[in-house]
């Protein structure tokens, strides 16, 4: 079983120059670690532990805080999305963020808690199923009131508020806000006129992820050989259906545009069982550099 984490935000979403500030800062050698770091970020200190928190979490920088190559890829001065501009960016962060399992809630969240309850849930449904799966490494049970700040960042992560009292900068500049796959709703309950908050986690949007963004994670899923089927794509766990929130039909006209791409990607059905095939498994970065120049 894979260890989890859990806190380490200090409640703080990531924001959008966040992990292009924490790059930068990274490759010119500073550490996180010494004091000057606050200087060197222009933050204060708890946001320094969260910048390293993030950059962790989305595998852009390695234990020893020098940057992988997704961060090199993404980030460095010939870098695809220095800025964060274009959104199959955002869902390439998406993807590693629940992959990596550094903040274990997206890895639980996707992966297994919307497999078992339907789309939408309130906090404290969500809290329940955390607690049965949250154990420390000495199998005990991870203190309640982190639980709840981590729901609390997963939920500001993800969604936008009407809320005037929410932190204005926080709204216009939080990075995984724009995937827009988390909606909150209120309404009054009807035995007792107390109010209820729903969420619902639906990709409503879903044809905005790039095809060539889902390719990259199927070749980069090391539980993939060169034949997949339909049905592990959309629900094994680190599956592009769990992660990315796509449906059968969507995934199937996805597979398509591979076929028309890619000359080594076959998709077939053979009585009922639905599959893609690599003759060839093209190299993973190759695909993506084929979405940035389009």
């Amino acid at each position: 079983m894979d260890k989890l984490n859990f806190s380490g935000h200090e409640t703080f979403v990531c924001r959008q120059s966040w992990l292009k500030k924490g790059y930068d800062f990274v490759k010119a050698g500073f550490s996180f670690s010494n004091e000057s770091a606050v200087i060197h970020l222009g933050v204060g200190k708890n946001m320094v532990t969260a910048i390293r928190y993030w950059l962790k979490s989305f595998a852009l920088i390695n234990e020893d805080e020098t940057p992988t190559e997704l961060a090199e890829y993404i980030f460095a001065d010939d870098g695809r999305d220095p800025y964060l501009e274009d959104i199959g960016t955002i869902w390439l962060l998406h993807y590693f963020l629940i992959k990596t399992k550094k903040a274990s809630i997206y890895h639980l969240i996707f992966n297994l808690f919307r497999r078992e309850e339907r789309p939408d849930f309130q906090r404290h449904s969500l809290l329940k199923f955390l607690k049965s799966e949250s154990f420390d490494t000495n199998s005990r049970l991870v203190n309640e009131s982190t639980l709840i700040n981590d729901v609390s960042v997963f939920v500001r992560s993800y969604s936008k508020s009407n809320d005037s009292k929410k932190d204005i900068e926080e709204e216009m500049t939080g990075l995984l806000k724009e995937l827009n796959i988390l909606k909150l709703f209120k309404y009054r309950s009807e035995l007792d006129n107390n109010q209820i908050e729903l969420l619902s986690l639906q990709n409503n949007n879903s044809s905005d992820v790039p095809f060539q963004i889902i390719l990259f994670a199927i070749i980069d899923n090391e539980q993939f050989g060169k034949s997949v089927s339909l049905n592990e794509l959309l629900k094994s766990q680190g599956s592009v259906g769990r992660i990315f929130l796509i449906n059968s039909e969507l995934l199937i006209d996805n597979i398509k545009l591979m076929e028309e791409k890619y000359s080594g990607i076959t998709f077939s059905e053979t009585s009922g069982n639905q599959v893609i095939q690599f003759k060839n498994k093209p190299n993973k970065w190759k695909v993506l550099d084929d979405y940035y120049k389009t």
